[in-house]
């Protein structure tokens, strides 16, 4: 009996070990998969570019290597489309991702065989015209194909990858800077801006599959701070390498530099958590340890084994209180995550009010938003996590806050100007009030019982964490009856409670 009781129970173990293994193996798999569109899919309607260029140039010479590349980019499009369709399960998707690629095989040898006889034929309309007609078509489907690859493409596995291949690029960036090679510096910054945009692109498209929310327009917003960022990277980048290309002496701030690629790579990370909350509300506690364990630098060494081991960790110039989260008694974590629950009820309450407006144009559901996503980055300043690190940046949001509030708060005084209801603007008033009073005590929250060290905030140390979550919970729920009274008192069926 003994040793049959053994068995099942090292039968079970093993299994269960089994079980652990193939789901490790097919996210690993996953991942590889991810990062090979990735890098296939980024900057593909550039070979074709160059390939028709050339072709109007009339450079024979240098048309069958242009034409080589296309071929050999189309085909790593097409076996990024057969890899994304390996391991989806999505049926309907998979077929879509099936027929586009047959497209773009048949267009891409009619393609080249235009260029080639565009460059040999001198000038003619009806050839050129006959290029630029293959040339829209590939386009086209090349895009169609792009577009049902991502549909089937789990949307957080492509963000490591590309947060993976960012971190590596920037990495790259600073060492070619220093040794003052000009022409590969130029390639890396142009692989950095193609893979922000393409983010950005995939990011949007998944977005078109929500209705408006909070969590859409914070996703969107992040979208617009990494969109800032590149413009940014793209001028300061191209500053340094014409100053290289001239052999102008230039005193090169590395702490600046590597402030403003910590920056890009920070924009990724919070994107990519903003998208995941999206898809999961109610998930945020497992989705906050997932992007903060989540290893790029591992990742990027696994898939692409470069042999540079003088790689900077982007992650590590990060101001973080995540640490300083960890290391809290456990009584003041429970407290915090109590807390923190308290907040995201309130917070989905108002999400749900929102959807009940006829338009969400409406002034009253605008503040509502914005005095929302302005909450939800204080509030997760307890838990270490969102983009607020520094004294500064509590100062600039609660600021904000106050402005909002105080907006807010002039906008529901002049609507209730004309109701006569004198219980109904008694309620208004009330809730008004409460506005300033939270406001004010957020504010107080923020600057008492502040320990500062190395320049980052600690207000997690003591039991301010803990205040601030409560007065955000409160400011929430009062936004929440604002909204809710507006609602059930106004037309919302008008465009606007200006009218």
């Amino acid at each position: 009996m003994t040793d049959k009781k053994v068995t099942k129970e090292n039968i079970k173990r093993i299994s269960t070990d089994l079980v652990e293994t193939v789901d490790q193996l097919e996210y690993v798999l996953r991942i590889a998969v991810a990062d090979h569109i990735s890098e296939a899919l980024i900057a593909a309607k550039v070979p074709l570019q160059v390939l028709i260029d050339t072709a109007m140039n009339k450079s024979n010479d240098e048309l069958e290597n242009y034409a080589q590349s296309f071929s050999d980019d189309a085909e790593s499009i097409l076996q990024a489309g057969e890899l994304a369709c390996a391991v989806s399960t999505n049926a309907e998707g998979i077929k879509l991702v099936q027929l586009a690629s047959s497209y773009v095989r048949t267009y891409r040898l009619q393609v080249v065989n235009a260029a080639e006889i565009c460059s040999q034929v001198p000038l003619n309309l009806i050839v050129e015209h006959n290029m630029n007609g293959y040339k829209d078509l590939w386009n086209k489907y090349i895009e169609a194909l792009i577009r049902a690859i991502d549909e089937i493409t789990n949307i957080d596995d492509f963000l490591l990858a590309s947060q993976s291949h960012i971190d590596k690029d920037l990495s790259e960036c600073i060492r070619f800077i220093k040794e003052r090679n000009f022409y590969t510096l130029d390639g890396y910054t142009v692989a950095v801006l193609h893979r922000m945009e393409r983010i950005e692109e995939v990011v949007l498209e998944e977005m078109d599959n929500f209705p408006d929310s909070i969590y859409t327009e914070r996703v969107r917003r992040g979208v617009a701070t990494l969109k800032e960022l590149g413009s940014i990277f793209g001028s300061y980048m191209d500053k340094i390498s014409k100053s290289m290309e001239d052999n102008a002496a230039q005193e090169l701030d590395e702490n600046i530099l590597q402030e403003l690629f910590a920056r890009i790579y920070e924009a990724v990370l919070l994107l990519r958590r903003y998208v995941l909350i999206n898809q999961q509300p109610h998930n945020y506690e497992n989705i906050d340890e997932k992007v903060d364990w989540d290893d790029p630098i591992t990742l990027s060494s696994q898939l692409n084994e470069d042999g540079n081991e003088e790689r900077i960790n982007l992650r590590d110039k990060i101001p973080s209180t995540r640490a300083a989260y960890r290391s809290l008694p456990n009584e003041l974590r429970l407290r915090i995550e109590s807390l923190t629950r308290e907040l995201k009820r309130e917070e989905f309450r108002l999400q749900k009010e929102i959807t009940r407006w006829s338009h969400l144009d409406h002034e009253v559901v605008k503040f509502a938003m914005r005095l929302c996503l302005l909450l939800l980055d204080v509030s997760e300043l307890t838990r270490g996590v969102g983009p607020l690190k520094t004294i500064s940046d509590i100062k600039i949001a609660v600021t904000r806050v106050e402005e909002v509030g105080s907006l807010f708060n002039e906008f529901i005084s002049n609507m209730i100007t004309a109701n006569t209801d004198a219980r109904t603007r008694s309620d208004f008033e009330n809730l008004i009030h409460k506005v300033i009073l939270y406001c004010q005590q957020l504010k107080a929250a923020t600057v008492q019982k502040q320990e500062i060290h190395g320049d980052q905030l600690f207000l997690l140390a003591s039991k301010g964490g803990s205040a601030i979550l409560e007065v955000c919970k409160n400011l929430m729920m009062t936004i929440f009856l604002i909204l809710k009274t507006s609602r059930k008192q106004y037309d919302v069926d008008n465009k606007s409670l200006n009218d």
